[in-house]
């Protein structure tokens, strides 16, 4: 007889895209205990992306990562966390992080079953605090496969990844439909997602790349109107992206001015969207939508956008992910991509899927 198991606890506090490749895992451990309500430990700044989770998430368990590391608010902080962690008595928890942080708060909850892990974490300190550990198949090469393996072998259940998806959120929609109306995009327009940003140095491929594809596209296809996404940070690499193009490009800026939910919605509502190696990729994936990603110094097979659908565009080149945060040899040669070769392939893409001249 299957064990009753009534609430299950999900760590899992960062980033954007690691926590949507934690979504099929968990929706893993839902068909297989359909009764159990499930909270998660989240970041703030990421709480939102779990309304899109298959899964309903009954409490979003704030993670408050800056007031823990000051001196000056940590004991109350500690003390919230903890108590918001013990309000209810797990049957399981399941650190998908695999850092010694994560795993400590996770064994903080006394959960009734322990705390569940990969037999390898990323830090192998989060180990201590493990009750259950699993190692993934020397197939399992993605984060998302790992995740669901993860899942299959706590409970005993499937280990294959389910299809994609992201749950619909009408608030996100409506505020998207706001938007997009007030930039005066037609409702015929095809919409391409353009995220240029990205948190390290050697992941950002140059602004006059996707420019340049931006242009060569809106050659082609007039219909086409491109929206540049991404966070605060982003903005430096999106004006100067946006100042090469010309009239002829149909182009809306909304970096750093919506919400990880209306960004979501943004990227959904994309027929493709081109990347540099960020979390922008992660959502689009997730939603099911097809991604030309750039990519140097990371390795695609394992934190590229899951799916068969994408396209990985990377120089020839023999130091291709090596890892690094900036060009070791100072050279980015590996962000030298040939525009006419990305934009040929998304003008056939699009024009494929949408007969559209």
């Amino acid at each position: 007889m299957k064990k009753r198991i009534s609430d299950i606890l999900i760590v899992k506090p960062s980033s954007l895209g690691d926590i949507l490749h934690a979504f099929p895992a968990v929706e893993l451990l839902h068909r297989r205990y359909p009764d159990a309500a499930f909270d998660w430990m989240v970041n703030a700044d990421f709480a939102e992306a779990l309304e899109f989770c298959p899964v309903p998430i009954r409490r979003k368990i704030i993670f408050p990562r800056r007031e823990l590391s000051r001196f000056s608010s940590f004991g109350g902080s500690f003390i919230r966390l903890c108590r918001d962690l013990r309000r209810a008595r797990y049957d399981l928890v399941v650190d998908f992080q695999g850092l010694f942080r994560s795993a400590f708060f996770g064994w903080l909850t006394r959960g009734k079953g322990g705390q569940a892990g990969f037999a390898h974490p990323k830090e192998p300190s989060a180990g201590w605090f493990y009750r259950r550990r699993f190692q993934p198949p020397v197939s399992a090469k993605h984060a998302v496969e790992k995740n669901c393996s993860l899942s299959g072998q706590l409970s005993g259940g499937e280990t294959a990844v389910p299809p994609l998806s992201l749950a619909e959120v009408p608030r996100f929609k409506q505020a998207v439909d706001a938007r997009l109306a007030a930039l005066g995009i037609a409702g015929d327009a095809v919409l391409v997602g353009v995220t240029p940003g990205a948190r390290w140095e050697s992941k950002c491929f140059p602004a006059e790349l996707f420019a340049d594809v931006m242009r060569r596209t809106a050659e082609r296809l007039p219909r086409v109107h491109f929206l540049v996404l991404g966070s605060p940070g982003d903005h430096e690499c999106a004006e100067k992206l946006i100042g090469g193009l010309d009239g002829r490009v149909k182009a809306s800026s909304l970096v750093g001015e919506t919400s990880i939910g209306e960004l979501i919605e943004l990227l959904r509502r994309c027929r493709v969207v081109i990347s540099n190696d960020s979390g922008p990729i992660h959502i689009a994936a997730a939603a099911g939508v097809p991604v030309f990603a750039f990519f140097g110094s990371t390795d695609p097979e394992l934190t590229g956008p899951y799916g068969a659908e994408h396209r990985i565009f990377q120089a020839g080149l023999d130091c291709l992910k090596c890892l690094s945060r900036k060009c070791p040899l100072q050279t980015n040669a590996c962000h030298r991509l040939d525009s006419t070769v990305v934009a040929g392939q998304l003008i056939s893409h699009l024009s494929a899927k949408e007969e559209i001249s």
